[in-house]
């Protein structure tokens, strides 16, 4: 039975837990001191599982594949954790667990950094990061949209998802016999669209 972050007290936890409240307080001064820990466990446990993941790939696999595993392996440990609504949410809410949950971005991005080359990526360390910080950010707030219901994972959202994160990570990556996509550059500015304009004038005058 799932429960929200506001119906959660500590005497439903040492319920749960089947201890003692004196033996709680012992250890936790309050909910919040508790959910927190419990916070940086479940990210802790979901980092390890992108791990497995990752370290049982073939070396066949395309990046595709790759992005769409993750994902069904954020949402797998997610799924059979009881209390994932309020611990994910809660690595919003708090501060300390944003940074750690950032952390973990970091570390996913450079356990996938040895298969950039072969997926056609050409920047620096820095921007592969950036890529999944901005990715992991985004997975928190679809995890918690796909879960909204209450009724598990809404597979329509998690599909979405995965649209997202490949047209995403696409515009970084080259195809094969294609170069790879440079960023927009950035619009000239109002001095030089001004600029522009004159001397097309003029040449309409000459003529």
């Amino acid at each position: 039975m799932r429960v929200t972050p506001q119906a959660i007290t500590t005497d439903l936890i040492a319920d749960r837990a089947d201890v003692n409240i004196a033996t709680l307080y012992k250890y936790f001064p309050n909910k919040e001191a508790l959910i927190n820990y419990l916070a940086l466990q479940f990210a802790q446990r979901q980092l390890d599982d992108i791990r497995t993941f990752v370290d049982r790939l073939g070396g066949t696999e395309s990046w595709p594949e790759v992005m769409d595993g993750i994902i069904d392996t954020m949402v797998e440990t997610s799924r059979v954790e009881p209390a994932a609504v309020p611990l994910q949410r809660a690595q919003f809410l708090v501060p300390e667990l944003h940074e750690a949950y950032r952390r973990d971005n970091l570390a996913v991005a450079r356990l996938l950094r040895p298969f950039a080359k072969s997926w056609g990526f050409t920047g620096n360390d820095d921007q592969w990061e950036l890529v999944f910080m901005c990715l992991g950010e985004t997975a928190a707030a679809l995890l918690d949209l796909a879960l909204a219901n209450g009724r598990g994972y809404d597979r329509a959202v998690v599909g979405e998802m995965k649209k997202l994160f490949r047209g995403y990570l696409e515009i970084y990556l080259s195809k094969p016999g294609q170069p790879q996509v440079s960023p927009l550059p950035h619009a000239p500015s109002s001095s030089k669209r001004a600029k522009g304009h004159a001397g097309t004038q003029k040449r309409k005058d000459v003529r």
